[in-house]
Protein backbone atom coordinates (compact mmCIF):
# COMPACT_ATOMS: atom_id res chain seq x y z
CA UNK A 1 0.00 0.00 0.00
CA UNK A 2 2.88 2.09 0.81
CA UNK A 3 4.68 1.33 -2.19
CA UNK A 4 1.14 2.46 -4.45
CA UNK A 5 1.13 5.42 -2.54
CA UNK A 6 4.52 6.74 -2.67
CA UNK A 7 4.45 5.80 -6.73
CA UNK A 8 0.98 8.10 -7.01
CA UNK A 9 2.40 10.93 -5.18
CA UNK A 10 5.48 11.09 -7.17
CA UNK A 11 3.12 10.81 -10.53
CA UNK A 12 1.21 13.54 -9.18
CA UNK A 13 3.85 15.93 -8.20
CA UNK A 14 5.76 15.05 -11.68
CA UNK A 15 2.57 16.07 -13.56
CA UNK A 16 2.22 19.16 -11.58
CA UNK A 17 5.94 20.43 -12.03
CA UNK A 18 5.52 20.17 -15.63
CA UNK A 19 2.05 21.84 -15.84
CA UNK A 20 3.87 24.26 -13.72
CA UNK A 21 7.03 24.36 -16.44
CA UNK A 22 4.49 24.70 -19.06
CA UNK A 23 3.00 27.50 -18.14
CA UNK A 24 5.79 29.36 -16.92
CA UNK A 25 7.08 28.94 -20.67
CA UNK A 26 4.04 30.71 -21.98
CA UNK A 27 1.82 29.90 -24.88
CA UNK A 28 2.09 27.75 -27.35
CA UNK A 29 0.66 27.27 -30.59
CA UNK A 30 -0.40 24.28 -31.81
CA UNK A 31 1.43 23.89 -35.37
CA UNK A 32 -1.13 23.07 -37.85
CA UNK A 33 -0.38 19.68 -40.17
CA UNK A 34 -1.85 18.66 -43.09
CA UNK A 35 -3.24 22.14 -44.70
CA UNK A 36 -4.64 23.12 -41.33
CA UNK A 37 -3.26 26.86 -42.06
CA UNK A 38 -1.10 28.97 -39.78
CA UNK A 39 -0.90 32.58 -39.74
CA UNK A 40 2.16 34.97 -40.93
CA UNK A 41 3.29 35.18 -37.48
CA UNK A 42 4.61 31.62 -37.26
CA UNK A 43 6.84 32.96 -39.71
CA UNK A 44 7.64 36.38 -38.09
CA UNK A 45 11.31 37.79 -37.16
CA UNK A 46 14.91 38.22 -38.38
CA UNK A 47 16.16 35.78 -41.38
CA UNK A 48 19.65 35.08 -42.81
CA UNK A 49 19.15 33.67 -46.35
CA UNK A 50 20.82 32.44 -49.24
CA UNK A 51 19.51 31.41 -52.94
CA UNK A 52 20.13 30.02 -56.32
CA UNK A 53 18.19 31.65 -59.28
CA UNK A 54 18.64 31.32 -63.34
CA UNK A 55 17.70 34.40 -65.33
CA UNK A 56 15.45 33.21 -68.19
CA UNK A 57 13.98 36.64 -69.85
CA UNK A 58 14.05 36.86 -73.23
CA UNK A 59 16.01 40.75 -72.89
CA UNK A 60 18.99 39.32 -71.61
CA UNK A 61 20.77 35.93 -72.06
CA UNK A 62 20.23 33.00 -69.43
CA UNK A 63 22.37 33.58 -66.64
CA UNK A 64 23.16 32.33 -63.39
CA UNK A 65 22.32 34.58 -59.98
CA UNK A 66 23.45 33.98 -56.57
CA UNK A 67 21.84 35.95 -53.68
CA UNK A 68 22.22 36.10 -49.64
CA UNK A 69 21.18 38.73 -47.28
CA UNK A 70 18.76 39.35 -44.65
CA UNK A 71 14.92 39.27 -44.25
CA UNK A 72 12.69 40.60 -41.25
CA UNK A 73 8.91 39.38 -41.45
CA UNK A 74 6.39 41.24 -39.59
CA UNK A 75 2.91 40.10 -39.27
CA UNK A 76 0.29 43.29 -39.48
CA UNK A 77 -1.16 42.34 -36.21
CA UNK A 78 -1.17 39.18 -33.67
CA UNK A 79 -2.55 36.06 -35.89
CA UNK A 80 -2.62 38.03 -39.14
CA UNK A 81 -2.42 36.51 -42.38
CA UNK A 82 -1.00 39.59 -43.65
CA UNK A 83 2.54 41.39 -43.32
CA UNK A 84 5.54 43.19 -44.20
CA UNK A 85 9.04 42.65 -44.97
CA UNK A 86 12.13 44.36 -45.06
CA UNK A 87 15.51 43.47 -45.97
CA UNK A 88 18.91 43.42 -47.29
CA UNK A 89 20.57 41.17 -49.99
CA UNK A 90 23.86 41.24 -51.91
CA UNK A 91 23.68 39.69 -55.25
CA UNK A 92 26.26 38.70 -58.09
CA UNK A 93 24.61 37.85 -61.22
CA UNK A 94 27.21 37.08 -64.22
CA UNK A 95 30.12 38.46 -62.15
CA UNK A 96 28.19 42.25 -61.52
CA UNK A 97 27.59 42.93 -58.01
CA UNK A 98 24.68 44.68 -56.40
CA UNK A 99 24.16 45.25 -52.58
CA UNK A 100 20.13 46.88 -51.83
CA UNK A 101 17.54 47.21 -49.26
CA UNK A 102 14.47 46.25 -49.78
CA UNK A 103 10.66 46.12 -48.91
CA UNK A 104 7.53 44.58 -49.67
CA UNK A 105 4.18 42.38 -48.42
CA UNK A 106 3.35 39.42 -47.93
CA UNK A 107 0.02 37.25 -47.59
CA UNK A 108 -0.79 33.89 -45.83
CA UNK A 109 -3.12 31.83 -47.63
CA UNK A 110 -6.13 31.04 -45.28
CA UNK A 111 -6.73 27.16 -44.56
CA UNK A 112 -2.96 26.62 -45.21
CA UNK A 113 0.61 27.24 -44.33
CA UNK A 114 1.77 28.58 -47.47
CA UNK A 115 1.73 32.63 -49.05
CA UNK A 116 2.89 35.16 -51.34
CA UNK A 117 4.95 37.44 -51.41
CA UNK A 118 6.24 40.57 -53.42
CA UNK A 119 9.77 42.25 -52.72
CA UNK A 120 10.94 45.65 -53.92
CA UNK A 121 14.31 46.46 -53.82
CA UNK A 122 15.41 50.31 -53.43
CA UNK A 123 17.36 50.10 -56.86
CA UNK A 124 16.30 46.81 -59.73
CA UNK A 125 12.98 45.55 -60.52
CA UNK A 126 10.07 44.06 -58.00
CA UNK A 127 9.79 39.93 -57.49
CA UNK A 128 7.25 37.42 -56.80
CA UNK A 129 7.62 34.94 -54.65
CA UNK A 130 5.51 31.72 -53.15
CA UNK A 131 6.77 30.88 -49.30
CA UNK A 132 6.47 28.12 -47.00
CA UNK A 133 7.41 28.18 -43.17
CA UNK A 134 8.74 25.07 -41.86
CA UNK A 135 10.69 22.99 -39.68
CA UNK A 136 8.58 24.22 -36.42
CA UNK A 137 10.14 25.03 -33.44
CA UNK A 138 8.43 24.38 -29.96
CA UNK A 139 6.44 27.52 -29.72
CA UNK A 140 5.22 27.16 -33.45
CA UNK A 141 7.53 29.14 -35.26
CA UNK A 142 9.45 28.71 -38.43
CA UNK A 143 12.49 27.44 -38.24
CA UNK A 144 12.92 28.04 -42.08
CA UNK A 145 11.31 29.54 -44.58
CA UNK A 146 11.69 28.27 -48.11
CA UNK A 147 10.74 30.92 -50.96
CA UNK A 148 10.61 29.69 -54.86
CA UNK A 149 10.25 32.86 -57.00
CA UNK A 150 7.08 32.84 -59.14
CA UNK A 151 8.04 35.52 -62.25
CA UNK A 152 8.29 34.62 -65.53
CA UNK A 153 11.47 36.33 -66.07
CA UNK A 154 13.68 34.19 -63.61
CA UNK A 155 13.55 31.00 -61.89
CA UNK A 156 14.52 30.34 -58.31
CA UNK A 157 14.56 29.98 -54.96
CA UNK A 158 15.69 31.22 -51.58
CA UNK A 159 15.95 29.42 -47.76
CA UNK A 160 15.82 31.54 -44.68
CA UNK A 161 16.92 30.55 -41.37
CA UNK A 162 16.12 32.49 -38.55
CA UNK A 163 19.86 34.52 -37.11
Amino acid sequence: MKTRLAVLSAAVVFSLAALLLVSLAGPVRSVHAGGGGCPVDYAAGFYAFNGQSYATGVAVLPAPVATAGAIFITPDSPLSLTGTLSGYYTMNARGTVTRTDFTGTLAMVAGHCYGSATITPTSGFTTHWDLVPSGWSNGGVATEVMFVETDSFRSGTLTAVPM
